[in-house]
C-alpha cells in the first residue's frame, strides 16, 4: 500500500515522530484509532511512499513508545 492510497481511504492523524519501533531514516508515520488501540503505519519518504511498517499499541501506552 502506498501513502497516497492510505491518505484518501483511511481517516488518520499525522504523527510528529514515529514510535521507536518504527522510527527509521526517511520514514514518516500516521495513526488511526479503533476502540482502545492506536494503529501506527510507517511509510517511506522515497519511491511513491510505500508502507514499510505497522504496529499497534494500547491507547494508554503509546506515549512511552514515541520519541
Amino acid at each position: 500500500m502506498t501513502y497516497g492510497l492510505f491518505e484518501t481511504a483511511i481517516a488518520h492523524t499525522d504523527l510528529e515522530s514515529c514510535p521507536a519501533q518504527l522510527a527509521k531514516p526517511d520514514t514518516f508515520c500516521r495513526a488511526t484509532l479503533r476502540h482502545d488501540e492506536i494503529h501506527v503505519f510507517a511509510f517511506s519518504r522515497e519511491d511513491g511512499n510505500p508502507l514499510v511498517g505497522f504496529a499497534s499499541y494500547a491507547f494508554n501506552d503509546l506515549a512511552q513508545h514515541l520519541n
